[in-house]
């Protein structure tokens, strides 16, 4: 026997083209629901009033009067998307850091020149934390006590041991807010970080040199770096120092100086390091200066910073500096990136 099943006269009808009457219309066994796009279904069937979900129906006289439509004719909200949702966050995060074109959040520095021409002095920066590679801070208390030049407030510094060491510093300068002894540090400098990568270089070596056969230890010594000693530390320098970009305070790097010589390309002064380390580096700095000492027409000496190259010596100025400026200081610098922050919120 086949039973019929009356509708509920609480229901009404699907058609979203039909004006829905205040009374409910109660349809007969006999009746069928036609969506406004023809296709028919029997009342029988467990999908008589469902709409097709294939097909958009049409909005013609649907309800304007929110008031008047019971849960039951309120279109269900369509279900969220996963892939579209999980698009449209990636897609807040890579514009979350649109800026102005200008500066960035924190100003570097790279600072290098043959010793002895003044470039530690620079350092004597309130608030700033040095990475001591070199035993050069002395020159800060020299002179100071020879130009009188006050001292600044707040400049400590942290000697180099290993480079499990300078990663972990890196790690808790990244999250400086939350540690205590470096929470009021601004300024991170390394004096000199040819110097560290040649203390990373002797140690990739001695690591290396354990790792091999008893046999093959005494043939080579441990403080004998090779080729893959120096590729191991380029590398984990380069690495090293895109660390740093990311510490959200000013950077200031000091590096010796060295020169190469070739008939196609004469004479090149660039930091002390790998021409090939020494581009990567000076690619991600704002500043790159050379410095040395240089005597005046009275004999008086006084460090010069060169800002722009002379097409023999390696530099670089993103902030407009002069291209030679006598007694350069960090606070110069920094003044000038002061300056062109506020132009830049200005816009």
């Amino acid at each position: 026997q086949t039973v019929v099943e009356t509708p509920s006269p609480s229901v009404p009808s699907a058609d979203p083209t039909e004006t829905v009457s205040t009374t409910p219309v109660v349809p007969t066994p006999e009746t069928t629901d036609t969506q406004s796009t023809g296709t028919e279904k029997d009342n029988d069937s467990p999908l008589a009033g469902v709409p097709d979900p294939n097909v958009t129906p049409s909005t013609a006289g649907q309800l304007t009067d929110a008031t008047s439509a019971t849960p039951e004719t309120t279109p269900q909200s369509a279900s969220v998307d996963p892939v579209k949702a999980e698009y449209d966050r990636l897609t807040d995060v890579l514009f979350s850091r649109l800026a102005p074109v200008g500066v960035g959040d924190t100003l570097k520095i790279l600072l290098y020149g043959p010793p002895g021409g003044t470039k530690s002095t620079t350092l004597n920066i309130d608030n700033c934390l040095i990475y001591n590679n070199d035993g050069g801070l002395s020159s800060i208390l020299a002179w100071h006590e020879k130009s009188g030049m006050p001292l600044a407030k707040n400049n400590l510094a942290l000697p180099f041991t290993t480079f499990t060491q300078a990663t972990m510093l890196i790690e808790r300068l990244r999250n400086k807010d939350n540690i205590p002894q470096v929470k009021d540090f601004e300024v991170f400098a390394i004096d000199t970080i040819n110097k560290l990568a040649d203390k990373i270089l002797i140690e990739n070596s001695k690591m290396r040199h354990a790792r091999l056969p008893e046999s093959q230890k005494g043939a080579s010594s441990p403080f004998d770096p090779q080729t893959e000693d120096y590729v191991k530390t380029n590398n984990e320098m380069t690495d090293l120092v895109e660390q740093l970009l990311s510490l959200p305070m000013n950077l200031v790097l000091i590096a010796h100086s060295r020169s190469s010589e070739s008939k196609k390309y004469g004479i090149k002064i660039y930091p002390d390091f790998s021409e090939k380390l020494a581009n990567k580096v000076e690619a991600m700095m704002d500043v790159v200066a050379y410095v040395e000492m240089q005597e005046d027409d009275n004999g008086a000496k006084s460090p010069v910073f060169m800002f722009t190259t002379d097409g023999h010596t390696h530099a670089k100025n993103r902030l407009g500096l002069p291209d030679i400026a006598s007694n350069g200081k960090y606070t110069d610098i920094h003044q000038r990136w002061t300056e062109l922050k506020a132009l830049q919120a200005a816009q």
